[in-house]
């Protein structure tokens, strides 16, 4: 008797903490798409921004970019020639081993056309948190169109404006990319749950005044477009 009561609990604890993920996992999303869907625009109806960011994804063992990155880098590139900013910021990952986003995605830029002094480069974008923090924290951005795909342009946007720039967010082309069973459809929604995290509990640099979470010293733009130290 005591063996099935004891049985019994386990199975209404399991059961409760079921419901409660679930519920954790609607609210997160509809946080995040209702708090940035007014921002995710076409990009006939982009205005102009301080900077064009670009979140990184994954590329070759060769520095190739893959479909995904390049559908990004060519949708900012489109973005640049439209007028709406004269900078790009790529940010993504980049290190010691030699797998490089950033640098894939700039030299896609340069091939594109876009001169290379308007491209700007962050290889500590570990984290779509990471990318928007910074872009603001150490490239002192204030406005942003965000690129990157569908599923992930709602995350990319909340966050940018939880940092608190004024954010807006075009989605780049899939292209058949994705397939439906792509373990993106699953990440993404448990994504949303870490990005209200972070909008709600991660402190930002801003009280610190040091290196804090960003790995460098704070770095802004001075009124010639110019990093003021050594950003690439």
């Amino acid at each position: 008797m005591r063996k099935r009561k004891t049985a019994k609990i386990i199975l209404i604890s399991a059961a409760a903490a079921a419901v409660l993920c679930v519920v954790l996992l609607t609210v997160c999303n509809a946080v995040v798409i209702r708090s940035s869907s007014d921002g995710v625009i076409d990009a006939s109806e982009a205005g102009r921004y301080d900077a064009i960011l670009v979140f990184g994804c994954k590329v070759g063992a060769d520095g190739t970019p893959s479909a995904l990155l390049r559908d990004r880098v060519d949708c900012a590139c489109a973005l640049y020639f439209a007028g709406v900013s004269d900078r790009i910021l790529m940010s993504g990952h980049a290190d010691t081993s030699g797998y490089d986003e950033v640098t894939a995605m700039k030299k896609r830029a340069v091939e594109s056309g876009v001169p290379e002094e308007c491209i700007y480069t962050d290889p500590m974008g570990y984290t779509t948190y990471d990318s928007v923090l910074r872009a603001r924290e150490v490239f002192g951005f204030d406005t942003v169109i965000a690129v990157t795909q569908e599923f992930h342009i709602y995350r990319a946007v909340y966050l940018a404006r939880a940092v608190g720039m004024e954010a807006e967010g075009v989605a780049a082309p899939e292209n058949g990319h994705i397939p439906a069973y792509s373990t993106v459809y699953i990440r993404e929604p448990l994504a949303r749950v870490k990005a209200v995290y972070c909008a709600l509990f991660l402190p930002d640099s801003r009280s610190d005044g040091g290196e804090g979470s960003l790995g460098v010293n704070n770095t802004s733009i001075n009124e010639n477009g110019e990093h003021s130290h050594g950003i690439s």
